[in-house]
């Protein structure tokens, strides 16, 4: 009995175990899930703004590259002979001031584009930090409890586990009893039986005995 009650006490706690799990892994998947939101959220917005200050480097990357090639066919212009030396008629070696100034302007606005996107990398890094830092000490602290029920609903599923079997032979045990007390009672009932049966005969046998006295008496009184 005293197994039975222990076994009943230690499904209810591990019952309510099992139910602080189930409420534990909730909040966790929550916590996570918040978490994973507001950095997709905070990547997007990032990634959004990062392309769109990159894309403007890319067009001037581009414009300088054009640039470069034109400074370079303007400059492979002579309008002196080779051979000679002497100046060609009708050719004007071209002006490429204009063009090298403007390369000069994109690698100014390039050169402020790089900072302003390895601030927005930092910006990111630091966002990131923080919403790492606001969720992953709760989820620590979630993922040390989980482990910590996981155990003692290990440690009570085995404990039951043993009580279930101590209660399994004790069953056993007392079937075996209650079949033998049967057999014993059903024995006793029949020697019961036999001795009133006994009785029966003894009592008759006593009848006979007194009446062959009387009829010995009479007979010796003639």
């Amino acid at each position: 009995e005293s197994n039975k009650t222990l076994y009943t006490d230690k499904s209810k706690e591990l019952t309510e175990f099992n139910n602080e799990l189930s409420a534990v892994n909730t909040k966790y998947l929550k916590l996570t899930s918040d978490k994973s939101e507001q950095l997709q959220s905070m990547f997007e917005a990032f990634n959004t703004k990062y392309n769109s200050v990159n894309a403007e480097k890319i067009t001037l990357n581009s414009e300088k590259s054009n640039l470069q090639h034109q400074i370079q066919h303007l400059k492979s212009i002579v309008d002196v002979c080779p051979t000679c030396h002497q100046k060609l008629a009708g050719v004007t070696k071209p002006d490429t001031k204009e063009q090298e100034a403007r390369i000069v302007e994109i690698n100014k606005r390039v050169n402020e584009i790089d900072q302003e996107l390895n601030k927005l990398k930092e910006t990111k890094s630091k966002y990131e930090l923080d919403i790492k830092n606001t969720f992953d000490k709760d989820i620590a602290a979630l993922d040390k409890k989980k482990e910590d029920l996981n155990n003692k609903i290990s440690l009570y599923n085995e404990n039951l586990s043993k009580l279930n079997s101590q209660i399994l032979n004790l069953n056993n045990k007392l079937s075996s009893t209650q079949t033998n007390k049967a057999n014993y009672l059903s024995r006793l009932n029949d020697l019961k039986s036999k001795k009133e049966e006994t009785e029966k005969i003894l009592l008759k046998l006593d009848l006979e005995v007194q009446e062959l006295n009387t009829s010995k008496q009479e007979i010796l009184e003639h």
